[in-house]
Formats: C-alpha cells, sequence, structure tokens
C-alpha cells in the first residue's frame, strides 16, 4: 500500500503468500532393553519440525515390529507419542515409527530401535555362569559336566556344581541377591530352555553340607546354542548378547 502524492492517488498493490507444509523429523525409544517376555515396553516416538519450519507437529504416529503393526499413538503438545505394549515374543526386534504427517507438516521417513525379549527358565530357577565369563560377544557354558573348569570366577567353585540354581532370592534373580541348589545335577534343571534365556552371573560360590550357592553380581541374556538336555553331559551354551539392568 502507497500513501500517494498531489500527482498520484493511492495504490494497494496485491500478492499471495504460500505457506508449505513444513518437513519433520522423528525420533524413537524403546524401553527397558532387554525386557523379559510378558513385560511392558514403552515405544517413545518424538516428531520435530525441521528448519526453517517451526511449532511443534500433531498427527498420528505407527509403531511396528518388523511387518506387524504394533499400535497407533497420537502426539500430544511436545510432539511426543507413547505406546506400550506387552505382545512382543522372545528374541531380537527391530520397531519403527512412521510420522504419518498432517496439514502442517509432512510425512517423515520412519525411525527404528532395538528391542530384546528374553526369558526365564520354565519351572523356577536359572542357570549361572561365572563372572569373568561374563562378557557380551563372550561364548559361555551355563550347564554341564564340566562347568567348573569351564568357568572362571573372582572366587571358586565347587566341582560338584553343573550351573543350574534351583532357587533364587530375590525371584526373578537381581543383582545384590543370592541362590542356592543341590549337588550332583543340581536339583533337575528344566528339559528345554529359552532361545534367550536370562542368566545369573556369580563371582563366588561355595558348598556347604548337600547345598551349593553362591552371590548374583548381575543379570545377562544369553543367546543358546542347539544341544542342550538335561542331562549334564549335554552342555549348555551360548552367547552373552545383553546385560539386565
Amino acid at each position: 500500500f502507497t500513501s500517494g502524492d498531489p500527482n498520484y492517488t493511492n495504490a494497494t498493490a496485491i500478492g499471495t503468500i504460500v505457506v508449505n507444509p513444513s518437513p519433520a523429523m522423528i525420533a524413537l525409544g524403546a524401553n527397558p532393553n532387554p525386557q523379559a517376555v510378558g513385560g511392558i515396553v514403552t515405544l517413545t516416538a518424538t516428531v520435530s519440525a525441521i528448519p526453517p519450519g517451526g511449532g511443534v507437529p500433531d498427527g498420528i504416529v505407527t509403531f511396528s515390529d518388523g511387518a506387524t503393526t504394533v499400535g497407533t499413538a497420537l502426539l500430544n503438545g511436545s510432539g511426543v507419542a507413547v505406546l506400550t505394549t506387552t505382545a512382543l515374543a522372545i528374541g531380537p526386534h527391530t520397531i519403527t515409527v512412521t510420522y504419518l504427517g498432517s496439514s502442517n507438516y509432512l510425512p517423515s521417513a520412519s525411525a527404528s530401535a532395538p528391542e530384546l525379549i528374553y526369558a526365564y527358565p520354565s519351572g523356577g530357577g536359572a542357570f549361572v555362569v561365572g563372572n569373568m565369563n561374563a562378557v557380551i560377544g563372550s561364548t559361555v557354558n551355563f550347564w554341564g559336566a564340566q562347568w567348573a573348569k569351564a568357568n572362571s570366577l573372582s572366587g571358586s567353585a565347587p566341582a560338584s556344581f553343573k550351573g543350574f540354581a534351583n532357587t533364587t532370592n530375590p525371584n526373578p534373580p537381581h543383582a545384590g541377591g543370592t541362590w542356592s541348589t543341590d549337588p550332583g545335577n543340581s536339583s533337575g534343571p528344566p528339559s528345554t530352555i529359552p532361545s534367550y534365556v536370562a542368566v545369573i552371573v556369580s563371582s563366588a560360590i561355595t558348598k556347604s553340607g548337600s547345598t551349593i550357592s553362591g552371590n548374583i553380581q548381575s543379570v545377562v541374556v544369553v543367546q543358546t546354542n542347539p544341544g542342550y538336555a538335561s542331562d549334564p553331559g549335554h552342555a549348555g551354551t551360548g552367547t552373552i548378547v545383553a546385560i539386565i539392568p
């Protein structure tokens, strides 16, 4: 708009301003990781505008486990969407989330987060490994006639221990707790084991009379190998893939 002068009348210019939807980016977190089978996994997606765009994106995000949709959730006033699930099966998962966009924000490419689901042996109890072997990526022997020779501890372990603790305190086991079992075949371990099993880490194991007991320094997740049987002549082996907080 111009106010004109003695020789010209006032004038107004008319134009069009085009406002395009802003691009957006998305981040995803899965917690806790790892988690016991049947436990609650919380998925948190955060969507934000990519500069020069601004504001807080609104709309819906979709969470997926591979090709399976886990669920959808609305973004809140901070651009965050939360979904909880207990439906993830034992094993590793890659969770993805996709923002579907809105009138003011473009859809975004998906983000991903890993999640590992593990289990304890059926019927209670837990297997044990020595603390000097408890490193992510290490191959461990958690059951068998040669358990004491295959495991290294800060302390010592009786030769009669085969690797299975039938009683843990607390249950399920947690760092700072204790466990106990009988010698021989260690109070009857389960006939089958999960593909990803929680295993106690001990630094000291003792025998008193007919009872073997030890400490719980930590708990790890072991991806198990084929060949396990409840007979200690069929060793239980696997690879440590995670530490349970």
